[in-house]
């Protein structure tokens, strides 16, 4: 504890597997919502995240090539690499109508390490080094990352009852994302188990996704929830922003107040410091 009385940390830990409940998975598809609002022109610029799928497709084919040379060794995930079906999966992406949209505020790199959970919900995220503006497709892979099927409806209810606006070429993109993504992670972790378990998991459930489940064919519409009514949005925004910014700013309340202060000259400063403030006065730290 501070001498102020707040608490110096955010409980929980990194998330090292699915989340499999439905609340936990409408926390992170609830606090997505509320992160992805229109950005600034002088929002901080990532040439590797919120941009169109064809501007990865050298570097996917990269990684792809470099999994396929490692095919004859014996890790989880490469020997069985369909290489046939994930290109069929890529460029049916690429096909995909593009994100016509302003750039929204992301988070740029959003991953199982990067969310906490404590007691099996949602407590934080963290690291938002990458933050950027643009298509939230890359944030909204994280889906696939950390959910298992029967818990993808709860995330996009509450990603929609929050703000976020989803539709079935944002979900193809969200998809093909998180298949970039998993082809990243198993390229490139030799030397980290964590991330290549991501890697596997991730496209599993890309490839179980593609070829549908009974009734539902991919791509099909998503539902809002009937838990949270339409008229919702502003009081989602607010208290999911609340709770996952105490993750992701150090969990120190120093780091609440260097945000709060109005001397910010980052845009992303900018758009969390009502949130910040808010945290404070709450705390009795103002």
């Amino acid at each position: 504890m501070s001498s102020a009385g707040c608490p110096c940390w955010h409980r929980g830990c990194r998330c090292p597997s699915r989340i499999r409940n439905g609340a936990a998975a409408a926390a992170v598809g609830g606090f997505l919502g509320a992160l992805h609002v229109p950005a600034p022109a002088d929002a901080p610029a990532n040439p590797f995240r919120g941009v169109p799928l064809t501007e990865r497709a050298g570097t996917f084919a990269a990684n792809l090539a470099l999994l396929t040379g490692h095919a004859g060794q014996d890790q989880a995930g490469w020997d069985h690499l369909d290489r046939d079906t994930v290109l069929r999966m890529w460029d049916a992406a690429l096909a995909a109508p593009c994100y016509d949209g302003p750039p929204l505020w992301l988070h740029g790199d959003l991953h199982p390490a990067n969310i906490l959970v404590n007691d099996g919900q949602v407590s934080g995220v963290i690291d938002f080094g990458d933050v950027t503006a643009g298509d939230p497709a890359g944030d909204l892979s994280v889906a696939w990352m950390l959910l298992p099927p029967g818990c993808h409806d709860s995330f996009w209810s509450a990603y929609q009852a929050a703000g976020g606006r989803a539709d079935d070429a944002l979900r193809a993109r969200a998809r093909a994302w998180a298949l970039n993504f998993a082809i990243v992670f198993l390229a490139h972790s030799e030397d980290n188990p964590v991330l290549r378990e991501v890697g596997c998991r991730t496209l599993s459930a890309v490839l179980e996704d593609q070829r549908g489940q009974p009734g539902k064919e991919p791509g099909s519409p998503v539902m809002v929830s009937r838990q949270l009514p339409a008229a919702a949005p502003s009081l989602a925004a607010r208290s999911s922003l609340a709770s996952w910014i105490g993750g992701w700013s150090g969990r120190r309340e120093r780091d609440h107040r260097k945000i709060a202060s109005s001397d910010h000259s980052d845009p992303a400063c900018r758009h969390l410091q009502p949130t910040c403030r808010g945290l404070l006065r709450s705390a009795g730290c103002e």
